[in-house]
């Protein structure tokens, strides 16, 4: 049910990302209640790393109507996280509030989340989330108007995606790259970032953010 949330906040879609997360909240929240889970630890760990996952989606869904829930939510979302000792998942948390906080124009706040999850991710090896993460980081840096560190930073997530070969990856960074290009009206490379994002798209499929 998790995945389904996330798949409808990854559309903007807000209210069924919800409807889904508060299922899983609350399926989560029977299992640890279960004789099966309670005597045994890992069955616990399994059902609060759910918790966690579901109650970090629904502070997700409120990030553009009422962050200040939204932010209550993955905070939340990371002490449940933090008593599995999960520590890609840990690093998720920090991610999300580094997200919600950079919607919020809060950039300190924003950063230091950031770093602590690609802290995380480093030291855990996870190249897969790193390289996401970095995109993110870019884009936070290109809302703070600091072009130049915003590209750099794309470039390391294409690079890593590049070296882990995620087409994923490599796309969400191109995008990344051309959106920032594109703010500091470099129209050439901006149009050559997108036209290599665009390659990367099934036939037909346009993606919604290839804008510049």
């Amino acid at each position: 049910i998790n995945d389904l949330a996330f798949s409808y906040y990854d559309i903007d879609e807000a209210d069924s990302c919800m409807k889904y997360a508060v299922q899983a909240m609350e399926m989560a929240k029977n299992l640890l209640q279960q004789e099966h889970v309670i005597s045994n630890r890992a069955n616990q760990q399994k059902c609060m790393v759910l918790l966690a996952n579901a109650t970090k989606l629904t502070g997700l869904a409120m990030e553009s109507s009422n962050t200040s829930s939204a932010l209550d939510s993955v905070k939340s979302a990371l002490d449940i996280m933090s008593k599995t000792g999960d520590k890609n998942g840990i690093a998720s948390m920090h991610q999300s509030l580094g997200w919600i906080y950079t919607s919020q124009q809060k950039n300190d706040s924003a950063q230091q989340h950031f770093q602590m999850a690609k802290s995380i991710y480093q030291e855990t090896g996870n190249k897969k989330e790193l390289g996401y993460l970095l995109t993110l980081i870019g884009i936070s840096q290109r809302y703070m108007g600091n072009y130049g560190d915003a590209i750099e930073t794309q470039i390391q997530a294409l690079n890593v995606g590049k070296e882990i070969m995620d087409s994923l990856t490599i796309k969400e960074a191109l995008l990344a790259l051309a959106f920032t290009f594109a703010r500091v009206e470099k129209w050439e490379e901006a149009i050559d970032y997108q036209k290599q994002a665009l390659e990367l798209l099934p036939s037909g499929m346009i993606h919604p953010g290839l804008h510049v």
